[in-house]
């Protein structure tokens, strides 16, 4: 979420890309993250390639909370799932 905001210190922001930042065509997943296509087993299972697979599922009415309601939101969505 705050990286998607751009609030993290800005070393961290051009950590994982957006599919904007790679191509400019306004496609309707250009606010998506990049997912790196990772060799190693343990850098696929780290949240540098899981956590663009997660945000990316997320319907588009999370992403436009703010963070505490966002934060409740996930929790529940994560509660009710399992």
């Amino acid at each position: 979420y705050k990286l998607q905001m751009g609030i993290l210190p800005s070393p961290l922001l051009s950590l994982i890309p957006t599919n904007q930042d790679i191509h400019e065509l306004n496609t309707r997943n250009k606010e998506n993250f990049v997912v790196g296509n990772y060799k190693n087993h343990i850098v696929q299972q780290s949240l540098l390639s899981e956590g663009p697979k997660l945000w990316n599922k997320l319907p588009k009415t999370m992403k436009s909370l703010s963070y505490k309601s966002f934060c409740k939101k996930l929790k529940m969505t994560y509660i009710n799932t399992h």
